[in-house]
């Protein structure tokens, strides 16, 4: 477990370093998943609600919102972000080849 924690610090500080440079949707999905992992629920929430604002396409971020939610004990918000995530995910071009 404390292993686990030290390497979700690292990864948080790696990704936090990218976002810096760059604020791309990926390392920012990361960090939201990483702050997610560590009990930081309301964190990776602003995170992801930012990504989402950044790249709506990003299906995997309502995806993780969900589990935020869920883990908030919000069922009526996990099942909105899952409902937007398949509303996209139907436009997706990935999803449609």
């Amino acid at each position: 477990m404390i292993k686990r924690a030290f390497l979700d610090c690292r990864v948080a500080s790696l990704l936090a370093k990218v976002i810096t440079m760059r604020a791309i949707p990926w390392a920012r999905l990361g960090l939201a998943r990483t702050r997610h992992l560590q009990n930081m629920d309301e964190a990776a929430e602003d995170v992801l609600r930012g990504v989402m604002e950044q790249a709506p396409e990003m299906v995997a971020a309502y995806d993780l919102l969900s589990d935020v939610c869920l883990a908030k004990k919000d069922a009526p918000a996990a099942q909105e972000a899952l409902e937007q995530g398949v509303a996209i995910s139907a436009r997706t071009i990935r999803r449609q080849q």
